[in-house]
Formats: C-alpha cells, structure tokens, sequence
C-alpha cells in the first residue's frame, strides 16, 4: 500500500507538474488495467501513450472534470477512460515507437505470477476496479462512479469480480517491479530479421538508383541522335530546293515568279548542261 509520502497531492495543483509527479503511478494504473492479450512489449508502450495524452488539449482530448478539482483526480480520470476505450479498440491506441528494442517490466515471483493469471480472466474493467480499491484507496462508492463516469460496460459485475480479486490477492502485489512499467529492462529485436530487412531496403534503393541512372544516360544518348537526324533532314530538303532544274524557253512569260529560275537561258552556254 501507499505511504504517506507518496500519496498524491489534493492541492490543486498546475495538471503538467500533477502529470510529472505521478506519472509513473499513472501509467502503472494503464499498465494494469489494459487487456494482457499480446506481449507485455505492447501493453508498456500503451501505457505511456495513454499518460502522455492526457493532458487537456493533447490529442484532441477535451477538458475532463470533478467535483474536488484535484489535478490528480482529473488526470486519473482522464487516464482510467482511455484505458477502458483502448480495451475495447485495442489496436486503435497510438503507441510510442522504439526502434531495435523490446521493453519488459522486471520479473517477479510466483505471487506475482498468480496475481497475472487472475488478471487475465477477467475484464478490463474488473482489472481497472481492482487497481482502484486495491492501490488507489477508493471505497466502493467512489470506484463505482468513476467507472460510470469513464463509460465502463456493466459496472456492477466489474466491482463483484474485482472485490473478489482483492479476497484473493491482496493489492499490494501490484506494487511490485512486474507491474512497474517505468522499470523495464531491454532486450534487442529480432537481429537476423532486421539484418535481412536492412539489406532488402538497401538492395531496392540501389536497384532503383540503377534504373534511375540507365534512364538518365538512355535519354541523354536519344538526344543528340534525335537532334542529327533532324538536322540531316533539313539539310537534305535545303539541297533538293537548291539544285538547277531545266525549264521551258518560254516559262518565264507565264509564271508568276519573277526570278532567275524561270528566265530563259543566254549565252555560249546555253545549249550545255546546267
């Protein structure tokens, strides 16, 4: 259970200093409540995502609110909604992104381990009503109207299940380092998947830089060519237009041109070949 110490402060306190001093309180009330499906990889990285958005403004989450106004108060509110929405959208959360690791709370013993298994068999918002009697100190009443206030489904079965829970395993379980997703230890990915998933991306993007070069060295080639082939074309029809033609002694009186290519031959010359 709690110490003195390290109860949350009724003042009403700025929600960003609220949000640093509890944060990790914060996130271990996610960690918990959120379904265990999948690797605990995943439900840590949710957890921080859910606390980190829950400031008023961040990520389009409007102003939650209470009766006492302590900063604590609304940011745990604010904290057991979104975990009763990630719970029935799961996939929806948008989590942190680590690269090349994996993030896992310190293991515990076989306590621990009993206290896992139960929480697995029942719902998220059984988990979230066990976190709340069991770690937060809220009667029966207060977690109630909490879970109502936070849109939890069938909130009656959520208390029995949960004050069942705590006959069984005392809450103060969950203070331990297997539910602390703030104390995690490390471990790297998958190497040889991402050796290989490295490589396939530097093969693609040399092969596109090939295809890239070929075109640019393919159309530079066409240029010239093109360009010689016109030119060679005018050059030719400029020759043809220039060449002497014969034409009749008496062209000249009945065309409209008036240049020398229509006047009748003159001369010494004029029985030759042009």
């Amino acid at each position: 259970m709690l110490v003195d110490r390290d109860r949350p402060s009724d003042g009403r306190e700025d929600l960003e200093a609220a949000l640093v001093l509890h944060y990790s309180r914060l996130v271990r009330i996610a960690y918990v409540a959120l379904p265990p499906e999948g690797d605990r990889h995943g439900r840590v990285l949710a957890a921080h995502a859910i606390v980190q958005r829950t400031l008023p403004g961040s990520g389009g989450r409007r102003r939650e609110t209470t009766e006492s106004g302590d900063s604590y108060a609304v940011l745990r509110a604010a904290v057991v909604r979104s975990v009763l929405r990630g719970g029935r959208a799961p996939r929806l959360l948008r989590q942190p992104y680590v690269w090349g690791l994996r993030l896992f709370p310190l293991g515990g013993g076989s306590e621990e381990m009993q206290v896992d298994a139960a929480l697995r068999s029942v719902s998220t918002a059984a988990r979230m009503a066990y976190v709340l009697l069991g770690v937060e100190d809220l009667d029966a009443e207060q977690t109630r109207e909490l879970l109502t206030f936070a849109g939890a489904e069938d909130v009656p079965a959520a208390m029995a299940a949960a004050q069942q829970l705590l006959a069984e395993h005392p809450a103060e379980v969950l203070e331990s380092s297997e539910f602390d997703p703030c104390t995690v230890r490390t471990r790297p990915t998958d190497l040889s998947r991402r050796r290989r998933r490295v490589r396939g991306v530097f093969g693609a993007g040399a092969l596109a830089l090939v295809v890239a070069v070929a075109t640019a060295i393919a159309v530079g080639a066409s240029g010239p060519d093109e360009a010689n082939a016109l030119t060679g074309g005018s050059a030719g029809a400029d020759a043809a237009s220039l060449a002497p033609v014969r034409v009749a002694a008496d062209a000249w009186q009945t065309s409209a041109r008036i240049d020398f290519g229509v006047w009748p031959a003159r001369g010494a010359h004029s029985a030759g070949s042009p």
